[in-house]
């Protein structure tokens, strides 16, 4: 089903063309509109589905690893936690959007592409901001340093609540692509046949897009950040040796890794998504889904978090090995109920084959009264006497007779015991 026919999709003025739809009188917006066919969509989003399974799978460990371990208490390593949380939200939301789409074949409905869009812009926002925000006290540190002042590292309350704020402000602009109003030059769209985002739609979106949303989403922050890396550079705040070194340049590697992994990918999507309209916006949203698990996997540089993943790795192989013993116990523990029961039987089966054997456990059964020994060497007599009162006897008594050629009727045997006793 195509885009059009869905009545569920966007409204009409927001369906993307089709690739094979675009002319030489088609726009740049027209192209970066434009959407591939069914059975490219579907490839996308399951490549897309697949890779954010693996990069949530890397964002949730390290994050757990982090918040399960007493090296939270660390204000700086509680910055990372929270620097891992608009990553988790973008991979992870968008992992189960892809799969939906995927799926379907098609865009799944227009509250998913309005939900989609809030949180890649969550997730982009939220990260850009948290890096200025680290950024800004890592710079406070380096500077006290350098002035031999002491410096008051922010407490958990103050790292929480400036976290918050950032959440905040990150959710304001990614709401500004849902306000569905004719005055309001920014919309989200469906680009590419892919991804529900911002788009440019005419002059005046692109004016708002690239003066007004971009340097409030993320190029404002990723300035100020950058700003800082060249004063520490210029100043040469950063110290020889220690853990304020440290600490720096983990959280400088860490911007880094992030502008390195989101401008090319936005210069894809918006830049050359229209050149190549099949596969180079996709391409830009493989390459910034990499981003969440490429900076999780450089967060495990810093030794305490990368001996925190380690614990967690080893409590969970600790776990699964007791429980494996656990369940091994508990099979073990009731092999000996079931082990004597069998051994009865068997005893009783092959006492079966014993006559005296047999006939003497019977006979202990008819009560305190002993017979005395038959003219064959057998106390028959008691298989008799047990027959009027035990039903187990009776099974043992025709065992012994099965086995017995030559054994008696019981009503001979009986015979037999009284001329005996006379």
């Amino acid at each position: 089903m195509g885009f059009t026919e869905d009545p569920y999709h966007l409204p009409p003025d927001k369906f993307p063309l089709y690739t094979w739809e675009l002319n030489e009188t088609s726009t740049r917006w027209d192209y970066l509109r434009a959407s591939p066919d069914e059975s490219t969509r579907r490839i996308h989003w399951t490549i897309w589905s697949i890779l954010l399974f693996f990069v949530s799978g890397i964002i949730f460990l390290v994050f757990f690893s982090v918040i399960l371990s007493p090296i939270r208490r660390n204000s700086f390593n509680l910055y990372l936690v929270y620097l891992m949380v608009p990553d988790l939200v973008f991979s992870f939301g968008c992992m189960i959007m892809c799969i939906l789409n995927a799926t379907k074949g098609d865009y799944w409905s227009i509250p998913m592409c309005y939900a989609q869009s809030v949180i890649f812009i969550f997730g982009v926002a939220g990260n850009a901001w948290m890096n200025a925000v680290i950024a800004y006290k890592l710079y406070e540190m380096l500077s006290f340093s350098q002035d031999f002042r002491r410096f008051k590292p922010p407490t958990r309350k103050q790292v929480t609540q400036q976290a918050l704020a950032v959440y905040a402000y990150a959710l304001f602009v990614a709401s500004w692509g849902v306000y569905d109003t004719d005055w309001w030059p920014h919309k989200s769209m469906i680009m590419n046949g892919n991804a529900c985002v911002p788009v440019e739609y005419d002059t005046a979106s692109t004016v708002f897009f690239w003066v007004v949303f971009t340097p409030a989403a993320i190029g404002l922050p990723m300035i100020y950040v950058c700003y800082v890396l060249f004063t520490v550079w210029r100043r040469g705040l950063m110290p020889p040796a220690g853990r304020r070194r440290t600490i720096s340049i983990y959280f400088f590697r860490l911007a880094v890794v992030f502008a390195l992994l989101w401008f090319p990918a936005l210069f894809l999507l918006y830049m050359i998504g229209h050149v190549v309209p099949k596969w180079g916006g996709w391409s830009g949203g493989t390459w910034s889904h990499m981003q969440g698990a490429v900076s999780a996997i450089v967060s495990i540089m810093k030794p305490d978090i990368h001996q925190a993943v380690k614990d967690l790795r080893l409590n969970i192989s600790r776990d699964v090995q007791e429980q494996a013993e656990q369940d091994t116990s508990d099979q073990l523990n009731r092999l000996p109920a079931i082990t004597d029961a069998e051994s009865t039987k068997s005893a009783q089966h092959e006492s079966a084959f014993e006559p005296n054997a047999t006939e003497e456990a019977l006979g202990k059964k008819t009560g305190d009264e002993e017979g005395p020994v038959s003219l064959f060497g057998r106390t028959t007599t008691t298989s008799c006497i047990g027959n009027s009162t035990n039903d187990e006897n009776v099974h043992q008594e025709q065992q012994v007779k099965d086995v017995d050629d030559d054994n008696r009727s019981c009503h001979s045997e009986q015979l037999v015991w009284d001329s005996e006793w006379e």
